[in-house]
């Protein structure tokens, strides 16, 4: 960890629990109890320069965080107020240990940033993720009330009310919003199935 940290110039602060951090974002929030959840996003590389994940603000990790694995990340998320972000270093018995835990190899020394969000429910980051993704991509969206945001792209002139008894027979892509799709049906192979069946996005916006 020392070489690492010589080698690239870091500014980091080694804590009594064995993590060395710097706070890059000090944030405005509260500091979290192990008892409350915490939403945040990371990346993960290894100091022989292996990355792992690279950043990704639509990808959130949420969990109590008294459970946050590895241990490296819970305890630099112990030190951070809610809305910052956080650079840590942390040996690997912090980490995966000398097993580790696929994708990580056994005995690695990590480094990580992590952003912690201001929310306390995941309906609140569903909000935020929503809305970032609406103003990177320069969308005008509509919001009802059940919470579905959504824009009518061609009105048809078919039956103006469906209920979720009706079946219907639907050519869809279904992406999450970093762009990745992870399933479709085209006008030539639809998908035929009771509204019912189908997720309650879809049942509130057909």
């Amino acid at each position: 960890i020392q070489e690492y940290i010589k080698a690239n110039h870091l500014n980091l602060t080694k804590d009594a629990s064995g993590i060395y951090y710097q706070i890059l974002n000090p944030g405005t929030g509260t500091i979290s109890k192990n008892s409350e959840k915490v939403f945040f996003n990371y990346t993960a590389k290894s100091v022989d320069g292996t990355e792992y994940f690279k950043e990704d603000p639509y990808t959130i990790y949420s969990d109590f965080l008294g459970y946050v694995k590895p241990e490296g990340w819970r305890l630099a998320l112990s030190l951070l107020p809610k809305g910052g972000k956080i650079r840590v270093v942390f040996p690997s018995s912090l980490g995966f240990g000398r097993n580790g835990s696929v994708p990580f190899k056994g005995n690695e020394v990590l480094d990580s940033e992590l952003q912690l969000f201001d929310v306390n429910t995941q309906s609140e980051m569903d909000e935020i993720l929503i809305k970032k993704f609406m103003q990177q991509n320069s969308l005008q969206l509509l919001k009802h009330s059940s919470g579905v945001y959504y824009q009518i792209l061609a009105p048809g002139t078919g039956t103006a009310i469906i209920n979720t008894s009706a079946t219907i027979t639907i050519a869809y892509t279904g992406k999450l919003l970093n762009g990745k799709t992870f399933d479709s049906a085209t006008a030539d192979k639809p998908l035929v199935s009771p509204l019912i069946n189908l997720i309650k996005g879809w049942q509130e916006v057909v």
